[in-house]
């Protein structure tokens, strides 16, 4: 084995003979806790992460809100409350702390959303509040430095898929890996094709007949979730109530998607040791790589669909004599407190290998 170590940058088309846009972490035992993001700063403004625009300064505050994925105009379909900051916040930590905040607006539309809030340092625009009884869009805070002024803000709307598929293979002849042996390979993920709960019905789709008047291809593209649903990173304030003080890599993470690959033994720190791994990982995506005693996570630091093709990761496993991987599982990790750590909890909803 190598000796131990952590580069990133652009790696050769060895590994996957694709072109585009690719971060690259190689990861050789557990000093592999590194970041490609690299997300750190007094303040993390979610319209940039999320792909929003810069607000524009204006006579009132205003919102519009946009599906994500489908591109629907949500304006009159997913509620918000606002939130603005009672002129108490003295600490960075204040910012992230519900209990500094005052409550301006409960559940309105964006486009019913016009007010005066000058007077505000800080704004929280809180995406589908009652979500576990609208449902459809998730839960999510967006947070604004508010400068005193009003703008017209940009927001997005998350729909997360129910569900997703896929496969562990080998780059070289395709079969599917027996995780007994290294390997060159490739996860490919994909959503349900036919969901029939929460069809999105807004002026994307337009829909104003009875679902049994539309024709077959209609009712498959609504049905199919890759046309509005997707893998959200979320960041959600009710979700940390411990410690507000927080910076790096997930200061604007609560819950985001992972691969979790188990193995058999604790992963090795020592160069040359029987239970080292090598791991090397490609995605288009950003993404981290944590490692909590005998598992290994590709956590997404960035939201994600499959509108126009699906995810792709290309990897590579080199392991030695004593330690091999047993099992490879998708899903969601929920990280209260914004940073990876014994907090962290991996809800599965496949595995792939």
């Amino acid at each position: 084995m190598e000796d131990n170590k952590v580069t990133s940058g652009r790696r050769a088309k060895k590994l996957s003979q694709v072109s585009g846009k690719f971060k690259i972490l190689i990861v050789i035992g557990i000093i592999a806790i590194g970041s490609i993001l690299g997300v750190t700063g007094f303040l993390v403004y979610n319209y940039v992460t999320s792909q929003a625009q810069a607000p524009t300064i204006s006579a009132l505050t205003t919102v519009s809100m946009t599906d994500w994925t489908s591109k629907e105009d949500l304006g009159e379909l997913c509620p918000i409350t606002v939130y603005g900051d009672k002129g108490e916040i003295t600490e960075t930590e204040h910012i992230y702390d519900l209990t500094y905040y005052e409550t301006v607006s409960t559940e309105v539309m964006p486009d019913a959303f016009s007010k005066d809030l000058s007077e505000y340092d800080y704004l929280i625009f809180r995406v589908n509040p009652d979500e576990a009884t609208d449902g459809l869009w998730t839960t999510y805070d967006y947070l604004f430095p508010n400068s005193g002024n009003n703008f017209d803000y940009e927001l997005f709307g998350y729909h997360e898929a129910t569900d997703l598929y896929g496969n562990v293979l080998n780059i070289v002849g395709g079969d599917e890996w027996d995780k007994a042996a290294d390997i060159n390979g490739t996860i490919q993920l994909w959503f349900p094709t036919v969901t029939k709960t929460e069809i999105h019905r807004g002026t994307h789709y337009a829909i104003t007949d009875d679902l049994a008047d539309l024709s077959q291809t209609t009712l498959d593209k609504l049905w199919n979730e890759k046309y509005y649903r997707n893998m959200p990173t979320l960041f959600s304030l009710a979700d940390d109530t411990t410690d507000h003080d927080k910076s790096g890599d997930y200061a604007m993470i609560t819950e985001t998607f992972a691969i979790e690959f188990d193995f058999n033994e604790t992963i090795s720190t020592v160069d040359g040791n029987a239970a080292q791994i090598n791991f090397t990982a490609e995605c288009d995506l950003d993404f981290l790589i944590e490692i909590d005693a005998d598992k290994l996570y590709f956590v997404t630091t960035e939201s994600w669909d499959t509108l126009i093709e699906n995810f792709e990761m290309f990897f590579e496993v080199f392991t030695a004599v004593n330690i091999t991987c047993s099992t490879v599982k998708a899903g969601r990790t929920i990280i209260p407190n914004r940073y990876f750590g014994t907090s962290y909890t991996f809800m599965s909803l496949q595995s792939l290998a």
